[in-house]
């Protein structure tokens, strides 16, 4: 089976980057900025291996630039619609920059890392059922590689 690979976030780092309990949730791990077509192709493919269509995108923020993935299947659109208050609407994803936090607890950004996110419109028991539908069929995450001493996202 055809799995996308993401790099584990430490917990730490996950708490520091959310803003509540429920954002840490949204966060799914990172990769390398150089990795990110081989991974958009390798979600691309394993989802239609699960029988679902998806399409990439690149949305323009002002002068961010943030490579969205989006998922489209009636039968998983229902699901996961009959679990929330009100529909979702699109089940995607998006890459954001990574950050660093060095022990002074300052934040920098990680040049090197992108973090991939499920949209912020998928809450509660919505967002579990739709993450864990995507870490069972979509993608796996490896165990963090031991980090340098400054560095948030763990590299491999």
């Amino acid at each position: 089976m055809i799995k996308a690979k993401l790099i584990g976030i430490e917990p730490r780092q996950m708490s520091e980057m959310a803003w509540n309990r429920d954002s840490r949730r949204n966060i799914l791990g990172a990769i390398k900025k150089e990795n990110l077509e081989t991974f958009i192709e390798d979600f691309i493919k394993a989802c239609e291996a699960a029988g679902l269509s998806c399409s990439a995108s690149v949305k323009h923020r002002g002068y961010v630039r943030e490579n969205r993935i989006e998922i489209s299947n009636d039968q998983l659109q229902q699901e996961i619609d009959g679990l929330s208050k009100k529909p979702v609407g699109v089940l995607g994803l998006f890459f954001d920059e990574a950050s660093i936090y060095p022990p002074d607890g300052t934040k920098v950004s990680d040049p090197e890392h992108l973090v991939l996110h499920i949209y912020y419109t998928i809450k509660k028991k919505s967002l579990t059922r739709f993450r864990s539908f995507l870490l069972t069929h979509i993608v796996v995450i490896e165990e963090p590689a031991s980090q340098d001493a400054n560095k948030g996202v763990s590299v491999s």
